[in-house]
């Protein structure tokens, strides 16, 4: 059976040695055409199908679930409606922030293709030596009063 990744096959996928903020599993994709992705399995699994997608088609998905998973966190914090656009006014900052600061990292990288893990791993390496007891803050080094 073969499996694609919107319209790229895959060739194999490759447990690796990596994991996520919350120690999810990491894998990288072989296409056929010889390129390669790493991603969280999380995402890998939401995404991969049996017939070519398209670009849109894999968003939506991947929003959908992403969307839920926030609004389900939401409820578990017991978030009220007037802090909502607060909450995820704070989420956008962050994302930008930490955007931002891997882009000045490694200057000239089209930032909008850099998954989010990727800016953690660029942030940790920078900023590993702030943490001399080897803890970094969830999710990795982007200060959310920064």
């Amino acid at each position: 059976m073969n499996q694609y990744i919107k319209d790229k096959k895959i060739e194999m996928i490759v447990a690796i040695d990596k994991f996520t903020p919350l120690q999810n599993e990491m894998v990288k994709v072989v296409f056929e055409d010889g390129s390669e992705e790493v991603m969280p399995k999380l995402r890998f699994e939401l995404i991969v199908t049996e017939e070519i997608s398209t670009p849109s088609e894999v968003k939506k998905v991947l929003e959908s679930r992403v969307a839920a998973l926030i609004f389900g966190t939401l409820h578990e914090y017991g978030a009220k409606l007037g802090e909502f656009n607060g909450i995820s006014d704070a989420v956008v900052s962050l994302i930008n922030n930490g955007f931002r600061r891997a882009e000045e990292i490694v200057f000239g990288h089209e930032y909008t293709d850099i998954p989010l893990i990727e800016v953690n791993d660029i942030l940790l390496k920078q900023y590993a030596k702030e943490y001399d007891d080897g803890t970094t803050p969830l999710g990795g080094g982007v200060d959310p009063e920064n």
